[in-house]
């Protein structure tokens, strides 16, 4: 039987134009919808996002994005001298039971000065209890220093194995959810060391060098929190940074870690020198010098009276005043860079040393206002743009510097990988020429 019955004929559907057209248009609508919101939804995100993952490592990297604190409400010196002296009014006030400086309020006026003062008597009673008072200030202080002890072995040419051991004093400036970090000087520490870090309680943990700031010598080294035990508050021991703006000179301070090259060694004494700035590549920092005797091995930090780390102690500034004081880099000058070598995102590179253009320049010999170039280091990001020392610095990204300050602050904002934009003023036959250079921040190591 055959079988030519059973057939069938698949009719194609028919072709709507219209219907086809219309479904297409909304597809398209749709599509062009969903990107203005996905455009406006990743512009709203990348701050966050970059705040999250840092320039170069994720969070997850680091455990967590370091900040330290800004330096909010500086201080005049005038100002600074009023709210010691209204301290001790206070102070004076709730140990005598009287209420006459109850009142009193900052700035204190001359007048109100003085009066304190008179009510005050010295003799060799006050001078015990003063010297007790400082001595156990020290031992608080004390607590916040750790020592960190770097081990190297080499093998000489006789296949001797020679083992070396170097300290030096530092403290933990902060912490994430993955590690603390510990700032101290690296003049003994070299990358493939091994570090302990010893507390002032005696627990010690091992270290890692994280990174090293070839300007200053400062070191950032990481504890894992890992091996921190649960039960211990690593917390109490995290040092509390002030501020070096304001300082004046007879300020008490006290120089607290390694200041005469043995660790638990202090000193007490005050500033007897003025803030001095001194330019450095890409940066500046500010020379705090004290009367306090030191040695050529010293480490450590200054304190204020009021337990607030002001100057990391450093022993490369001697030509300030030789070798027999203490001398320290002011903290808040410190303060980005050691977030940008916490955070590992790289310290700022262009390869300038600049300053101020002084009031005489300016007006004596017509030099623009901005940062002076100082110099300009071989093969660096300037020197290939073709900078030249002599160039003043007027402006970055179009907006004005008047000064060094201004300027390193701009760059201070800035990132690695970042692109900047310099306007220099350049002197020649004709007087000053405005030069224009494009640069990318590099790292600084």
């Amino acid at each position: 039987m055959g079988s030519d019955f059973i057939k069938e004929e698949i009719k194609k559907k028919p072709f709507n134009k219209d219907k086809f057209i219309k479904k297409l248009l909304v597809s398209a609508a749709s599509a062009v919808v969903f990107g203005i919101i996905a455009s406006l939804i990743f512009l709203l995100m990348t701050p966050f996002l970059q705040r999250l993952v840092g320039n170069v490592n994720s969070s997850n990297e680091q455990g967590g994005i370091i900040t330290l604190p800004e330096n909010n409400g500086d201080m005049s010196p005038e100002e600074m001298l009023s709210e010691y002296m209204l301290q001790e009014s206070l102070l004076y006030d709730k140990e005598n039971d009287e209420n006459q400086y109850a009142s009193v309020e900052m700035p204190l006026s001359d007048e109100q000065i003085q009066a304190i003062l008179a009510d005050v008597t010295l003799d060799v009673t006050s001078f015990r209890q003063l010297s007790i008072s400082i001595a156990a200030l020290g031992r608080e202080l004390s607590k916040y220093m750790v020592t960190v002890t770097s081990s190297s072995t080499s093998v000489d040419w006789m296949n001797s194995v020679n083992n070396s051991k170097n300290t030096t004093s530092g403290i933990i400036i902060a912490k994430n959810n993955k590690d603390v970090f510990v700032v101290a000087d690296s003049s003994n520490i070299k990358q493939n060391d091994e570090l302990i870090i010893t507390l002032s309680n005696g627990m010690s943990f091992y270290g890692s060098l994280k990174e090293t700031d070839s300007n200053t010598g400062i070191a950032v080294i990481t504890i894992s929190l890992s091996n921190v035990p649960a039960s211990f508050s690593i917390d109490e021991y995290i040092v509390t940074l002030g501020s070096s703006n304001g300082l004046f000179v007879g300020l008490p301070i006290m120089a607290i870690g390694s200041p005469q090259g043995i660790a638990g060694s202090l000193g007490y004494g005050i500033i007897d020198v003025p803030k001095q700035i001194v330019p450095q590549m890409d940066s500046y920092v500010s020379v705090i010098q004290t009367n306090i005797s030191g040695s050529e091995l010293a480490s450590g930090v200054l304190f204020n009276l009021q337990g607030q780390v002001i100057g990391i102690i450093t022993t490369r500034e001697d030509s300030f005043s030789g070798n027999d004081v203490i001398i320290g880099y002011g903290i808040t000058e410190l303060k980005n860079r050691i977030e940008k070598m916490s955070n590992g995102v790289g310290i700022n590179y262009l390869g300038i040393k600049s300053t101020d253009v002084t009031t005489e320049a300016v007006e004596m010999l017509g030099v623009p206002q901005g940062a002076y170039v100082l110099s300009v280091q071989m093969e660096s990001p300037a020197w290939r743009a073709g900078m030249q020392t002599g160039d003043v610095i007027v402006s970055v990204d179009y907006n004005d510097i008047n000064s060094n300050a201004d300027y390193i602050s701009a760059l201070n904002q800035k990132n690695v990988g970042d692109t900047i934009i310099l306007k220099v003023k350049r002197q020649s036959q004709d007087g000053y020429t405005s030069i224009e250079f494009e640069l990318v921040i590099e790292a600084a190591y």
